[in-house]
């Protein structure tokens, strides 16, 4: 009788807990099965078939999900929608910014742009000289739960032990040396040119003087130069994103 008791026991236990594991089951996978989701500062994941940015010209940006469901972007950690994975940081004087996932590893890489704006002024003669905006692109890298600035020191120090990722990373090396030369030269040439610009123009004797400006070759020969290492900059990137995805297929 006991043993009897005991497999019946046993039966109706199992029959009280499979529907409940089931359930877990499929709900926690109907969830997880929904394409896009919400993390909350709380620490709960919501999930759903629609999220939607809404950016208020009046009131707070805000994102609607199942188009019922509305979450403050301040109240969030992270989100995925259609344009990808977004993250948000707290960067040293900039605050919270959210970072747009572009390469997702063992390394993960993230970028965000902001807009500096500057106004325009009234000048002394009565002149009104417009402003201008500038996009700041920030790019920065997830190893661990370590948030840091993309960047060679950085990835330097991250990547040491993998040599086909330093291999990758002394060419950016040898970038910044260049850059370095490069500065350095082009401002030796904007000084020179700025004195043989004012030698060109120097007016002697009685007037009438020409009014015509000459420049020097040296000062446009150097603003040119200061503009090369920009477009260095765009390979160095480069590099450093191939360094890491280098690092990621071997991880």
């Amino acid at each position: 009788m006991i043993n009897m008791f005991s497999i019946i026991s046993t039966k109706g236990k199992s029959i009280i807990i499979l529907p409940a594991l089931l359930f877990f089951f499929f709900g926690v996978h109907g969830q997880e099965g929904k394409p896009f989701y919400v993390g909350l500062n709380s620490g709960e994941t919501v999930y759903g078939n629609k999220l939607e940015f809404v950016d208020k010209l009046i009131g707070k940006d805000y994102l609607l999900l199942d188009d019922s469901m509305k979450y403050l972007l301040s109240d969030l950690k992270f989100y995925q929608r259609e344009t990808g994975y977004y993250l948000k940081k707290n960067i040293s004087m900039r605050g919270d910014v959210w970072f747009k996932r572009n390469i997702e590893g063992k390394i993960s890489t993230y970028s965000a742009t902001e807009w500096s704006y500057s106004p325009g002024m009234m000048g002394p003669n009565g002149m009104y000289t417009g402003g201008y905006s500038r996009a700041i692109k920030m790019s920065y890298y997830e190893k661990g739960y370590q948030f840091k600035e993309m960047n060679y020191d950085n990835l330097k120090r991250d990547l040491k032990n993998h040599e086909a990722s330093m291999f990758q990373l002394d060419k950016v090396r040898k970038m910044k040396n260049t850059n370095i030369g490069i500065y350095a030269g082009s401002a030796a040439l904007i000084l020179a040119g700025i004195a043989h610009t004012a030698s060109l123009n120097k007016q002697e004797g009685p007037p009438p003087y020409d009014a015509e400006i000459k420049f020097s070759p040296f000062l446009i020969i150097g603003a040119i130069g200061i503009a090369i290492p920009s477009l260095i900059n765009m390979s160095k990137e480069e590099k450093l994103l191939q360094a890491i995805k280098i690092y990621n297929k071997d991880n």
